[in-house]
């Protein structure tokens, strides 16, 4: 039995280290697909850096961090500058590609919002604020479903 197992062990590792190599080659070579493949760890790392002005209660910084990490994820989905994307356009892409539409809405909602909170003067609370990273969280999450 084990001679068996010695015997196809080593042809195994050869396809994995095969498929690999590949992936390897694919992801240098193809940007798109990289952008792809990268997008939900980019978006995850923004809005991590979005969670640090949320702790030191830096309201602008907090809510664009999560506005870009939203934009952000769709642009590398969709292989498109982050930079040139705004609301709008996400949610043109969001349509286009047959999204569900209270996918569609809770993406519009906290677009408008971090845009308005953002903006607007007044104070935030840290309570609202932890709501609304939860909310971009869960959305991450649900547009991973349909990328």
């Amino acid at each position: 039995m084990s001679f068996y197992i010695l015997a196809v062990a080593p042809l195994i590792l050869f396809a994995v280290a095969f498929v690999y190599r590949n992936h390897l080659e694919k992801m240098s070579s193809n940007v798109q697909y990289a952008r792809s493949r990268k997008a939900h760890r980019q978006a995850r790392e923004r809005l991590k850096e979005s969670r640090r002005f949320l702790k030191e209660n830096r309201v602008s910084d907090f809510y664009g961090a999560v506005s870009k990490a939203l934009i952000g994820y769709i642009a590398d989905k969709t292989n498109q500058p982050a930079a040139g994307l705004v609301a709008e356009d996400v949610l043109t892409i969001l349509q286009e590609r047959g999204i569900d539409e209270t996918v569609q809405k809770e993406m519009k909602q906290l677009l408008q919002e971090a845009d308005f909170r953002r903006f607007a003067l007044g104070e935030v609370d840290s309570q609202s604020m932890q709501q609304f990273y939860k909310r971009a969280e869960d959305l991450l999450v649900k547009l991973s479903k349909f990328f």
